[in-house]
């Protein structure tokens, strides 16, 4: 019974608050565990606290913050063996029992839907005194349900982005809705399992896509009375000011600025809503053989497509052309982290030893008229795996070529391969795997 709460913080005075809140309010308090990003200036200790075994705390600094889509999916990774999932945010305060009374709808739910997901606006508090913690409840007495439902007048205010707003019913009857509030989601475990928070996604249209992603997963959204949270939206009195991810000041001394941010997850809300987020065919085949769905299509008499790439007929056609394309100007190995620091790899090399190897199974082929198994490969006879290891995927090679050529993507192909085909990869790999598969976090 034990419910994982996901609070992803931004400069947050009211987070101890928040954190306070939901472990003395609960009454099942050892079955109460936290996975918090904090990013502010000030760490937090709980070392010595009452929950310091029951709290998993990650400090960030605020300027290498990617917004709160990327801190909610990170808070996820700190999910252990809990069976409920909670997502709130850092400027939260609960009703006594609070865990009890979510527990209790949710099962009420389940008697005729097997997949629920409890989720609203919460009525909201204002602070009165800070150092005294003093807060007032707005709307306390309203034991009705509340629905959320598309403001009308900003639909589609931006692209695909509409603002959405919580209404009261002034009835107490549990109502099924089409909409979902990120700062307050309550499921079982397999929501976080099967609807992953979206890294990739700034602010805008958070809660739309999720939405869409929660129902197309066969989850139904529902709004219960008398949500037992309360949050402060607009903090009137400043005495708990919080500065967001997106203002100038924040944001000045960041490399990664929020509107670069804010463009690519507005490109990405585009793809999900039209469905065009593209997936490995030859990985998407053999998830469906797993799950006994069959594959994309009737493969039974044809030849088992590889994952990833071990030689030059696995790479596609603008890998093979960009070997051919290459100048050897160089730009890309001096621009190279790992070639700077003295590692084995070196991007101009890797495109060099596709082209040999290419021009190698080529000559196979001319002469003896179709190409002739020479116990060779891309990956061991060309290129060592200390090579391809030695990458960290800054992108610096893609970044610095004038005529675009991308040596990373063979890199990370042949990766893959070493991974999913012959897994081998280094022991740090390995153990993280390995965790993430038994813990659903790749902390041990």
């Amino acid at each position: 019974m034990k419910i994982f709460i996901s609070i992803a913080s931004y400069q947050d005075a009211l987070l101890p608050v928040t954190i306070n809140s939901a472990y003395t309010q609960a009454k099942f308090k050892d079955n109460v565990f936290f996975g918090v990003i904090d990013q502010s200036k000030m760490k937090l200790d709980f070392s010595k606290s009452n929950i310091a075994n029951q709290i998993s705390y990650l400090h960030i600094d605020p300027a290498d913050a990617r917004g709160p889509c990327w801190a909610r999916a990170m808070a996820q990774t700190l999910m252990n063996d809990e069976s409920y999932f909670l997502q709130i945010d850092s400027h939260t305060v609960f009703e006594k029992d609070w865990d009890e009374y979510l527990l209790n709808y949710l099962k009420i739910i389940k008697k005729n839907h097997s997949k629920p997901v409890i989720s609203a606006y919460p009525r909201g508090f204002e602070v009165v005194d800070m150092e005294k913690r003093h807060f007032r409840k707005l709307q306390e007495n309203d034991d009705s349900t509340h629905v959320m439902v598309l403001d009308q007048d900003r639909v589609f205010k931006d692209g695909y982005f509409s603002m959405q707003k919580g209404i009261p019913t002034g009835s107490k009857e549990i109502y099924k809705g089409f909409l979902l509030s990120a700062g307050f989601i309550f499921s079982e475990r397999n929501y976080v399992e099967e609807v992953p928070y979206d890294p990739h996604l700034y602010f805008e249209g958070e809660e739309t896509t999720l939405a869409l992603r929660t129902f197309t997963n066969g989850y139904d959204i529902f709004h219960i009375p008398k949500t037992p949270l309360f949050q402060c939206y607009v903090d009137y009195s400043n005495l708990a000011k919080r500065p967001m991810h997106w203002n100038e000041e924040e944001d000045k001394n960041r490399s990664v600025k929020w509107t670069t941010l804010q463009a690519k997850s507005k490109e990405r809300i585009e793809r999900i809503i039209k469905g065009k987020l593209s997936n490995m065919k030859s990985v998407l085949n053999e998830v469906k053989l797993m799950l006994n769905i069959g594959p994309e299509e009737n493969s039974a008499n044809s030849e088992i497509e590889r994952l990833g790439a071990k030689d030059v007929f696995d790479l596609n056609q603008f890998q093979l052309l960009s070997a051919y394309t290459c100048t050897e100007c160089g730009r890309c190995s001096s621009e190279c982290p790992a070639n700077i620091t003295g590692k084995l790899l070196s991007p101009r090399s890797i495109m060099m030893k596709t082209r040999d190897r290419l021009e190698e199974v080529g000559n196979n082929i001319n002469k003896n008229k179709e190409f002739l198994d020479d116990n060779k490969s891309l990956l061991g006879d060309y290129i060592k795996k200390e090579e391809i290891w030695a990458c960290t995927t800054c992108n610096a090679c893609v970044e610095s070529c004038p005529i675009g050529i991308d040596p990373m993507s063979i890199i990370l192909d042949i990766r893959r391969y070493m991974v999913m085909e012959e897994s081998s990869a280094p022991n740090e790999i390995n153990n993280m795997m390995t965790n993430i598969e038994n813990n659903g976090a790749p902390w041990q």
